[in-house]
């Protein structure tokens, strides 16, 4: 909350009232795919300066973009994966998945959902994951019969192992908060999303045997389908790079030896780089060129956005909105958890975007969550699930697009077979990640 007096005043409840509504209608044009970044950033001015505190959204914007703590990790992981792209090391990782899967059909769609899952958790980006995998895996599971909408959801399904992963710069802020590591808690986190993903399959199977096949559904034309040749050579050095930094930090995470030497996620990644680069023989030009390529993405398609949602928090902030908030989820235990189940669930979906939902939702309510009696980790992981989910069969997120481009159906085609799953999913995995919690896994 401001800590300061406001250069002006307005009537509290006249301000709080202004307030919901400039939130609403950020969200409004939110849907209608305008530039988060410029709405949010402009509605926290617009909220700061009816507040009285015409610069503390500049101030918060500013704070986000050269923030020590988020900015390296976001920063170092993304140039890492622009390495493993422009040396095509996650391509020889997809070949290598693809060669286990690809020999039984019954294996495709299961198998495909784990492939895009192992490969967005080592990545820690779903929509890179999304990149590699759709190009491969969609025209074989085309090929093989399956209908358009179950490869774009295999694939959809799949892309959310980031969630887990080190690489998350949503769960490490949430740990920072609670001042631990988010290796602490990596196996509740794998558990929650192996939980989510084998009910994304199952029910997915259900309903396509007893309801999609049975109804109408979209055909892909034959003649867009392209060939995939599986029986390429792999470069097993390269296979391998993707893996090597969240390896290394499982293991200095739980060898005791090595917890001796602890290396942060951004340090990882970056000698991790300079590793590729020598035992590859990249072109050092090539590869820094890639790193940086990587980070300035970092900074304008994910660090920009956590900034102008600083902005955005600290507006909610200057017209009372936060305060009220926390207030009511601070009188009841129960009501913050299914606040934080089911709010972000619907940004999410109705924006398209989870990493703006948990930017917002980490900035305006996880610092607060032991005065609602509840772990930062818990609360955070929680809303980052349900926001994954509603993220990930969003007909605007930008995943949903580059899938169905991929695989030539469209994206209201997908929401509808795909509903059911993920709102199964979300709700089971909501339910076990609290339970888990509550019965002292965590």
């Amino acid at each position: 909350m401001p800590a300061t007096a406001p250069y002006w005043q307005l009537p509290p409840q006249l301000l709080l009232w202004a307030g919901v509504a400039i939130v609403v209608f950020a969200f409004y044009l939110i849907i209608k795919r305008i530039d988060v970044r410029i709405i949010l950033l402009i509605s926290g001015l617009v909220m700061c300066l009816l507040g009285g505190y015409p610069k503390n959204a500049i101030d918060a914007f500013t704070n986000g973009l050269i923030s020590p703590f988020v900015g390296p990790i976001i920063m170092n992981a993304l140039g890492y994966t622009y390495v493993m792209q422009t040396t095509g090391c996650d391509k020889e990782l997809m070949k290598v998945l693809m060669k286990v899967i690809s020999k039984h059909r019954w294996m495709l769609l299961p198998g495909g959902v784990l492939v895009g899952y192992i490969i967005s958790f080592f990545l820690g980006s779903g929509i890179a994951s999304t990149a590699v995998v759709a190009p491969v895996l969609a025209p074989v599971m085309l090929t093989m019969g399956f209908k358009g909408y179950a490869v774009a959801l295999t694939i959809m399904f799949g892309s959310w192992g980031f969630y887990a992963s080190l690489g998350s710069v949503f769960q490490a802020q949430a740990a920072e908060i609670a001042g631990t590591t988010i290796i602490a808690f990596l196996p509740q986190l794998l558990a929650v999303s192996v939980v989510a993903m084998i009910v994304l399959v199952a029910v997915f199977y259900l309903c396509d045997k007893l309801l999609y096949q049975k109804g109408k559904y979209e055909e892909v034309d034959p003649a867009t389908i392209k060939e995939v040749d599986l029986n390429e050579k792999v470069n097993p050095l390269k296979a391998i790079m993707p893996l090597v930094p969240l390896t290394l930090m499982l293991l200095v995470g739980y060898v005791p030896f090595l917890q001796k030497f602890p290396v942060t996620i951004a340090q990882a990644m970056l000698f991790c780089g300079i590793g590729a680069t020598i035992v590859l023989r990249v072109d050092p030009k090539k590869a820094i060129v890639a790193y940086c390529e990587g980070a300035g993405f970092g900074v304008t398609g994910v660090l920009s956005i956590i900034a102008a949602a600083g902005a955005f928090v600290a507006g909610m902030n200057a017209v009372g909105i936060i305060s009220t908030l926390v207030e009511l989820m601070k009188s009841s235990t129960s009501l913050a958890t299914i606040a934080a189940s089911i709010i972000p669930f619907m940004i999410a979906f109705l924006s398209g975007s989870g990493d703006a939902t948990m930017a917002a939702f980490n900035e305006a309510i996880t610092p607060y969550a032991y005065d609602m009696g509840l772990h930062p980790v818990f609360l955070s992981a929680l809303a980052y699930f349900t926001a994954s989910m509603g993220r990930a069969f969003s007909p605007v997120g930008s995943m949903t697009v580059l899938t169905v481009s991929n695989v030539g159906v469209s994206t209201t085609e997908v929401f509808k077979k795909g509903a059911i799953p993920c709102i199964a999913a979300t709700i089971i995995g909501a339910i076990f990640w609290i339970v888990m919690w509550r019965g002292g896994a965590a």
